[in-house]
């Protein structure tokens, strides 16, 4: 896998998923500075990009829309992560 962020704000994460560059899958946080993620997550969802959701929040902070989407509470183990996220992109 490589990498593209992190990115502080949902606004450059969306401006790197828009430069047109390939996006296997994605690891968002809900909060970004202040800044909601989840209209992000719905394009995501809606271009077919696999994501989760990495927080510091508990479920109930997630819209239940996303109630299928994978959520790892932080700190996060990054083999557990990588695996995940190899899961998601098979799937």
């Amino acid at each position: 896998m490589e990498v593209l962020g992190p990115f502080a704000s949902v606004d450059k994460g969306e401006a790197q998923y828009r430069s047109g560059r390939s996006i296997d899958a994605a690891v968002l946080d809900i909060n970004l500075q202040g800044q909601s993620v989840f209209s992000f997550a719905d394009e995501l969802l809606a271009d077919h990009v696999p994501f989760l959701f990495s927080t510091g929040y508990d479920g109930d902070a997630i819209p239940t829309r996303f109630s299928r989407i994978p959520r790892y509470e932080k700190p996060i183990r990054v083999d557990r992560l990588a695996g995940e996220l190899d899961a998601i992109i098979k799937a």
